[in-house]
Order: C-alpha cells, then structure tokens, then sequence
C-alpha cells in the first residue's frame, strides 16, 4: 500500500504541475476485497513529500 501512495503523490505532483487549473485537493481510496475506504486526503502541495 505504502508503494502505491508513494505513486499517486506523485501522480498528484505532476497533475499540479501540468495542468493550469488544477484540482485543489484528492482523495486517495482503497478497494479490495472487504468494499472501498478513504485512505487519505491531499490538499494542498505540502501535503505531499517533498523527495518526489
């Protein structure tokens, strides 16, 4: 899971720093096979690590 997180902020970065309107926040969700969860939010470019 950690792999995976690790992906989409980065995924978030590059979406940030292409596209002029950008979404100003995103949720992270987990599916499996117990149903679907929010796992985490990301709001804001701080909230993603900076050694991306």
């Amino acid at each position: 899971v950690e792999e995976a997180i690790d992906l989409v902020d980065k995924c978030i970065l590059e979406i940030r720093s292409r596209l002029v309107v950008a979404p100003p926040n995103f949720v992270i969700k987990i599916v499996d096979k117990d149903g679907a969860r929010e796992y985490a939010w990301r709001e804001s470019v701080k909230d993603t690590p900076a050694s991306a």
